[in-house]
């Protein structure tokens, strides 16, 4: 790794595998119950459970987190921030043994999965010097880590990108390892070699051992208990090549509307992300609405809980099990105007093109009479008005009313 061009191809892979674990710590998250009615819990048992979905919650943070850094390291050393990833499964090729990725509900499983992922973190002190492709993920860190210093010492203009136009805690408007997230800049190479150790000191490997351990022991002393709902694998609006390996396409009609508003609404979180790292004249101002009108309401009022919602929802027509997941699809090219006005002016239409889709979905759980239909539908109002809510907010903050009847008093002189 000796070029500009094999560092930022080899960050950009990191990335991409950081953005997919993420995703399936958060489905599994999802998948876990909240309350006895589901069967298989009891009150103390769901304590657990809540413990559980918090720390995997907090891991999750931590990996966006390292998303983050490798996209600050991106733009610094001159490439573009990565968020495009296949959609699941796709094949992995360091994360041994697993040789791909896949949406798993919480389960033995997946935790001795994540647990294997937290593994291959950290770099092995054997491969250090020998030849070859890296094997694992913490030996591609290695690489990389490595590649930092000796491209730096034999091009003095490595680090050519705008440090401005990183992301970082201050950015964020959250103190240092606030929600269980600590993003720094990088500036030359003793920086970027800071991220990358930064990355590397978070081993959650022991964390996943434990909650394994603990997930045993509790259905040695009960047989009956099953934390999380019956959610399929791999579930997917789009049915993806046979080669890829199992997948479960969502068939009942009302399930799959939820599953492309979730689609659409992650999209949008990505195409979101894409400008701030990508912004050009935005105002402090305007940033701040970048994150705090549109961005953390996404996250946090829609992603979530409409991902939640999907695992109460069948995945086919007449049984009311398994359920669904959020699928994280994204379109093959997704891309954003780079201008400015055009940037939000398209934003704020995909907002409102959600907020619709999701009025949609609500108006035909109103029409079902399927039971799990008037379970779910308390939530989808709330993200219904939510969604409206974001939009008119958007559009106010980033002055988009104002601009839109100037256009029209243009159009009728």
């Amino acid at each position: 790794m000796s070029s500009r061009e094999t560092l930022n191809s080899a960050l950009s892979e990191a990335a991409a595998i950081e953005h997919s674990i993420t995703c399936q710590y958060l489905f599994a998250a999802f998948s876990l119950k909240t309350h006895p009615s589901e069967g298989g819990v009891d009150w103390v048992g769901l304590e657990r459970i809540r413990g559980w979905k918090a720390e995997i919650l907090a891991v999750a943070r931590q990996e966006m987190a390292h998303h983050g850094m490798l996209c600050n390291l991106l733009i610094v050393t001159g490439g573009a921030p990565q968020f495009q990833r296949p959609s699941f499964p796709h094949p992995v090729r360091l994360c041994p043994p697993h040789a791909t990725f896949d949406l798993l509900p919480f389960s033995g499983e997946a935790l001795s999965r994540f647990a294997d992922y937290e593994r291959v973190h950290a770099p092995d002190p054997a491969a250090a010097g020998r030849p070859g492709p890296p094997t694992t993920l913490g030996d591609l860190y290695r690489l990389i880590r490595d590649a930092l210093v000796h491209i730096d010492r034999s091009n003095p203009k490595l680090f050519i990108g705008p440090a401005e136009h990183q992301i970082t805690n201050r950015e964020l408007r959250i103190r240092q390892g606030q929600f269980d997230v600590d993003l720094a800049a990088a500036t030359d190479a003793a920086s970027a070699v800071a991220l990358i150790d930064r990355i590397l000191e978070h081993d959650h490997h022991a964390r996943f051992v434990a909650i394994q351990r603990e997930l045993d022991e509790l259905r040695r002393r009960d047989p009956s208990f099953e934390p999380a709902r019956p959610v399929a694998t791999n579930p997917r609006v789009h049915a993806p090549p046979a080669a890829l390996g199992p997948a479960t396409l969502i068939r009942h009609p009302l399930t799959r509307a939820a599953a492309e508003l979730f689609n659409a609404a992650y999209a949008v979180m990505v195409l979101m992300l894409t400008r701030l790292y990508g912004r050009s004249n935005e105002t402090e101002g305007e940033v701040d609405g970048l994150l705090r009108i549109a961005f953390f309401p996404l996250m946090t009022a829609v992603i979530r809980p409409l991902g939640e919602v999907l695992t109460h929802m069948p995945v086919g027509e007449g049984a009311p099990a398994p359920t669904a997941g959020p699928c994280f699809e994204l379109p093959p090219n997704l891309q954003l105007q780079p201008f400015k006005r055009g940037a939000w002016v398209y934003l704020h239409e995909a907002l409102q093109e959600i907020a619709q889709m999701c009025g949609a979905l609500r108006a035909g759980l109103d029409e079902s009479s399927e039971p799990w239909a008037a379970a779910v539908r308390p939530r989808v109002v709330l993200l219904h008005e939510n969604l409206e809510r974001l939009a008119v907010n958007f559009e106010e903050h980033m002055g988009l009313r104002r601009d839109y009847a100037q256009h029209m008093l243009t159009r009728m002189r």
